[in-house]
């Protein structure tokens, strides 16, 4: 695994498997068509903070995942064609959540 991890191609934890991150199952995955998926190539990559330990895997898309993720983007719409009190909601809502986690996500980068 850690030979994987150095290269960027290390498979994502198997189910059933011990977490990297404790218990619960912190795996990073991609969120095309309004869903959490895991990369349909099974990889992931290291994401490191600044002082080189290890803060996460990152899901490495492959060219079906890039398909599925454009496809939905033309059913969803413009984001352009949402009014401008609808987008603004939309990223308060984005900033409301990431501003509770800041402390943990400050730990992980930091």
């Amino acid at each position: 695994m850690l030979a994987d991890s150095l290269s960027g191609d290390a498979p994502l934890p198997e189910a059933g498997t011990e977490p990297l991150h404790g218990r619960i199952d912190r795996t990073f995955k991609h969120f095309i068509g309004g869903k959490q998926s895991r990369p349909d190539g099974g990889l992931s990559s290291p994401v490191n903070d600044p002082r080189g330990r290890l803060a996460g895997w990152v899901a490495r898309g492959n060219r079906k995942d890039i398909r599925d993720a454009v496809e939905a983007a033309f059913r969803a719409g413009k984001w352009g064609d949402a009014t401008a009190h609808l987008r603004s909601q939309i990223l308060f809502y984005i900033g409301e959540n990431l501003a509770v986690r800041r402390d943990e996500l400050a730990a992980r980068l930091g």
